[in-house]
């Protein structure tokens, strides 16, 4: 049964083709945020992700869409430049897609 179990987890966490994670925002400007993030994904594939900026009320006042080109390492750090239409507090990937 554990085997199973083990199994049946490590089949799910493969299913996850691309993981991303934001490490940190910077502020650059009154209208524009710096996001650096990392991208966990087979070497060799590509990706497109989707990143939005927010309000302290959690509004999106920013938003950019970025691909990521064919690595040759699994993690890979990434940083992109958003314009803003008011002032950011936060970032967060909100999508991905593969190819």
């Amino acid at each position: 049964m554990f085997v199973a179990i083990v199994i049946v987890v490590g089949l799910f966490v493969a299913r996850e083709e691309v993981r991303y994670d934001v490490l940190a925002y910077d502020h650059l400007a009154a209208d524009r945020i710096g996001v650096d993030f990392v991208v966990t994904m087979a070497p060799g594939t590509e990706a497109t992700c989707r990143i939005q900026a927010m309000n302290e009320g959690r509004a999106q006042v920013g938003f950019v869409e970025t691909t990521i080109p064919a690595q040759t390492e699994r993690r890979t750090a990434h940083h992109v430049e958003i314009s803003t239409q008011g002032e950011a507090v936060s970032a967060e990937v909100v999508g991905r897609t593969v190819g």
